[in-house]
């Protein structure tokens, strides 16, 4: 979403327009929707403030836990540059801190998605590490399992800009011999304990996080979060009832997604294209965006 043509985003994800202000990056929520990257929407009402009323709940929750380079989503502390827009921005920005990013993106699976049984057929392994016997796909695993992807190249600041898809899979000893032991193993239990959070408490409000998608960096020799689940980067799954009124663990609906895959169930082979699509779908996945926010956070969207 540029906001004029003489300020335009540096860079830009599935989710965020990214303003670099050198010392912070402005990160202005828009409403475009991307599906297996790429772009199918260039609206979806209320997708950014959702986002962004989600992230800020994250950060927030794990304050207690973990640092973050989260500022503020406050109007008053946008630049003065920016203030001109702050109708345009009040619910959809947050400003960060800039830090220096690990080049990773680091994965918690909770289960045995598609991406992760053909290991687990052929070797009984999630990302590596030893799974129980007998589970079939989307079986909920008895451990959640950490998987760090390394980006390539030097990126620089662009990390920022880079999608959760992105990256080559490597595993927790490649992390050690990269970053060394101890950063490694925070890494690790860091994205291990806020997955257990994540999943506790959306569960508990009708959402499964199937897996998390989070990055991380450094400010002052510590290890901060840079990036929280949400999802454009994160597997979620609605709470699936039995008949007799028990919780599944196993997918009824994506929460998200489903209204654009039921249309592709129905129109195989068909390429995505906004002409193509029922008119319909936007609001229907925005409202999907809108109740994950509202369920998760508790509070209505604003």
């Amino acid at each position: 979403m540029a906001l004029a043509d003489d300020i335009r985003p540096d860079y830009a994800n599935n989710s965020f327009d990214i303003y670099d202000l050198k010392d912070q990056l402005l990160m202005v929520a828009h409403d475009r929707f991307y599906y297996d990257g790429q772009l199918v929407f260039d609206l979806i009402p209320n997708k950014g403030k959702a986002i962004t009323q989600l992230s800020i709940f994250w950060y927030e929750l794990f304050e207690g836990i973990l640092d973050s380079n989260y500022i503020s989503a406050d109007i008053h502390d946008l630049p003065d540059d920016f203030l001109v827009y702050a109708d345009e921005l009040e619910g959809r920005f947050m400003l960060l801190s800039k830090v220096d990013e690990f080049p990773l993106n680091v994965k918690v699976h909770g289960y045995l998605t598609e991406g992760l049984i053909d290991e687990y057929l052929a070797k009984g392994t999630v990302g590596g590490v030893d799974a129980e016997p007998g589970l079939t796909l989307n079986n909920l695993l008895d451990q959640c399992i950490y998987i760090p992807y390394l980006l390539d190249g030097d990126l620089g600041d662009k990390i920022y800009a880079i999608d959760h898809n992105a990256g080559s899979q490597i595993d927790l000893m490649k992390t050690i011999e990269l970053y060394g032991n101890k950063d490694a193993m925070v890494l690790c239990s860091n994205a291990l304990e806020l997955y257990e959070i994540i999943h506790g408490l959306a569960k508990s409000r009708g959402a499964l996080f199937v897996d998390i998608s989070l990055r991380f960096g450094t400010s002052d020799n510590q290890i901060v979060i840079t990036s929280v689940p949400t999802p454009d980067n994160s597997l979620l799954w609605e709470v699936a009832e039995s008949p007799d009124g028990q919780e599944q663990d196993t997918p009824n609906k994506l929460f998200v997604l489903q209204p654009l895959l039921d249309w592709m169930s129905m129109n195989p082979g068909v390429l995505l294209s906004q002409d193509r699509l029922p008119d319909e779908l936007p609001d229907e996945i925005s409202r999907r965006y809108v109740l994950l926010t509202e369920s998760v956070t508790g509070e209505d969207l604003v």
